[in-house]
């Protein structure tokens, strides 16, 4: 039997297979290019976010720094104009070393990271000390640097460890040194240094909720760390580093680097000593090198089964969105925190371009004694008093530049008590750079004001003292000139001083010198000036005021003191010499004048007012 055999079209059947093959790698490779594409894609992304979060941090912490190490600055130099201690410097006994360790610490008690404040002289020896810790010497190596700065230069030692007769004190307490050299008529003196407690410093340093953050050396050897047990490595004596981590990490100053998901940035011109020291940064989720890891095995089972592919990519970029959702409701959380925070503790004001209030925090409300709702709508004036009161009338959309506006302003209380602030401004602006509302933050330094008060007041009685009448004068003097109007001065002594110090005692005498100031209160106007110039001796400034006047002035004075009870059974006078301003004079002349007649008083037995004019 003859069987023929089918014609079966087996190029038509390897055809088709062809096309399913062809369409299916097509399909494959479309879809493993859009895979690509869209990893691709949520990989820049996320390292964008992460380049965001990285200088959001390093902003924060360098402003972190910057505004504690200008505090401490502003201490310092505030310590060493004061007049307690300038007084020291001129004449260094007892009674003014004993005003110099008051000083030194009051400034101790109202810091509390202030572990000690200390003046050393040239030689080294610590002369005028405050603080927790026990007065040591200072090594010459670092005592030599400071002497060796320019008059406006701060010195900082490294950051360090407190030690004891030589070990590490317990518990460990990090450290900072900052001092700056004592000029005296041009020549040094010594230097001032505050040791500072950083502990607190340093771990708002390294606190971050996206990175892990360590503060190295230029070795690599922690300084400290958010990660337990790696601070201080080379001050505990540990080999441990930061290339432990990171072997090919290299740290070069003034230069900032981006490794993956690993950042560093250069400290040393924030911390400026001889310590050069960088903030690394780590990203504490690894997304990137999982992602790509996943890219991977997706890649390989997209090979074989499309289908399951988009599948787990779509679950998987639902977790990840999922994952991301949660960080950002975390980081909100932690956000909202910090906003929380700063409006409990940062005094910050909004107002818009008519200078009308938006929005004030709560601590802004609080120091004032005011509810947010009956500041809001109010002027920028009701509040502060604008640092220049001639521009106070105007809008800040009106100023030719809105930054006038920064500086030292007057604060009001809801009582009438008045605060002092140094403010900033930050305009928001639209798309066309119009602005449209302006954000002040505003620091309280009101206890700087006060200290600034204290050193030209004179203790005993309360009015200014030597170093205030003098500036009081210049600035009359000033204004005499300019303008061409008069003013007079008048110097009074207490007669016979002594003898009541000898009889009575000297705290009789304090009292006299308290009566005399609470007496010539009394009798001044409210422009007039005065305050104590010597140990007995008084100053009287009086502006608009020609010679004639102000001896009808003093006359009436020197009653006033004669008729007084002052609770002694001894009479007490003064007597008093009195100068006017002429355009040829100098502070000098008046001041000359006016001594030229007190003493013409004195000679004349006392209790007598006597002008230039007479003398």
């Amino acid at each position: 039997m003859n069987t023929q055999t089918p014609n079966i079209p087996k190029p038509a059947q390897a055809s088709g297979k062809r096309h399913f093959f062809n369409i299916l790698i097509l399909l494959l490779v479309v879809g493993g290019l859009l895979i690509c594409m869209l990893y691709w894609k949520a990989y820049q992304s996320l390292h964008r976010d992460i380049d965001s979060h990285y200088a959001v941090e390093t902003a924060n912490k360098r402003a972190l720094l910057s505004a504690e190490l200008r505090k401490v600055e502003n201490v310092i130099d505030t310590l060493i104009r004061s007049e307690a201690f300038a007084t020291y410097l001129n004449k260094p006994d007892a009674k003014h070393l004993q005003h110099a360790r008051q000083l030194f610490g009051f400034v101790a008690a109202e810091h509390r990271n202030y572990l000690q404040v200390r003046y050393i002289d040239k030689e080294g020896e610590v002369l005028v000390a405050a603080g927790s810790l026990q007065s040591g010497s200072v090594p010459s190596e670092e005592y030599d640097l400071i002497a060796d700065l320019s008059g406006g230069s701060f010195w900082y030692s490294e950051l360090t460890l407190r030690r004891e007769d030589g070990e590490i004190a317990q518990p460990q307490q990090p450290i900072l040194r900052v001092g700056k050299a004592v000029y005296l008529h041009g020549l040094p003196q010594g230097a001032m240094l505050i040791t500072l407690d950083v502990s607190g410093l340093l771990d708002a340093l390294v606190e971050s909720i996206v990175f892990d953050l360590s503060l190295v050396d230029d070795q690599g050897r922690y300084i400290y760390s958010s990660e337990k047990g790696k601070s201080w490595s080379e001050a505990l004596g540990r080999s441990d580093s930061i290339y432990d981590s990171y072997p090919d990490l290299v740290l070069r100053n003034n230069t900032e680097l981006k490794r993956k998901t690993s950042f560093f940035s250069s400290f040393s011109r924030v911390l400026p000593n001889a310590q050069q020291s960088y903030l690394v940064m780590h990203y504490r989720q690894n997304l990137p090198q999982a992602l790509r890891r996943d890219y991977f095995t997706t890649a390989l089972l997209g090979s074989g089964v499309l289908g399951l592919l988009c599948w787990w990519l779509a679950s998987r970029f639902t977790r990840m969105q999922d994952s991301c959702q949660e960080l950002l409701q975390y980081s909100d959380a932690r956000a909202q925190m910090y906003f929380g925070v700063m409006d409990d503790h940062l005094l910050t004001l909004e107002v818009n371009s008519e200078g009308r209030i938006q929005d004030v925090s709560s601590a802004l409300c609080k120091r004032g004694h005011y509810e947010k709702a009956e500041l809001r709508g109010k002027l920028y004036s009701f509040l502060l008093e604008a640092p220049d009161p001639t521009r106070s009338a105007e809008t800040l959309e009106s100023l030719e530049n809105p930054w006038q506006l920064e500086g030292e302003a007057v604060g009001h209380t809801r009582s009438g008590e008045k605060f002092w602030v140094n403010q900033m401004v930050r305009p928001a602006e639209d798309e066309n750079g119009k602005p449209l509302c302006y954000t002040l933050i505003l620091d309280d330094v009101s206890d700087k004001k006060e200290l600034e008060r204290r050193s030209v007041t004179d203790l005993l009685t309360g009015l200014s003292n030597r170093t205030g009448l003098t500036r009081a004068m210049g600035h009359e003097w000033r204004l005499a000139k300019r303008y061409g109007t008069a003013f007079s001065v008048i110097l009074l002594d207490l007669d016979h001083f002594k003898c009541v110090n000898d009889t009575y005692g000297y705290k009789a005498g304090d009292q006299i010198l308290v009566k005399m100031a609470q007496l010539m209160r009394s009798t001044l106007r409210e422009s007039d000036i005065c305050g104590r110039f010597g140990s007995e001796e008084f100053m009287v400034i009086l502006p608009h005021t020609d010679t004639a006047g102000a001896s009808m002035f003093a006359e009436k004075l020197r009653e006033s003191v004669s008729e007084h009870d002052f609770a002694i059974d001894s009479p007490v006078t003064v007597s008093m010499g009195v100068s006017g301003f002429s355009s040829s004079d100098t502070e000098a002349d008046i001041l000359a004048r006016a001594d030229l007649a007190l003493c013409k008083a004195k000679e004349s037995g006392g209790n007598i007012v006597v002008s230039e004019h007479s003398a």
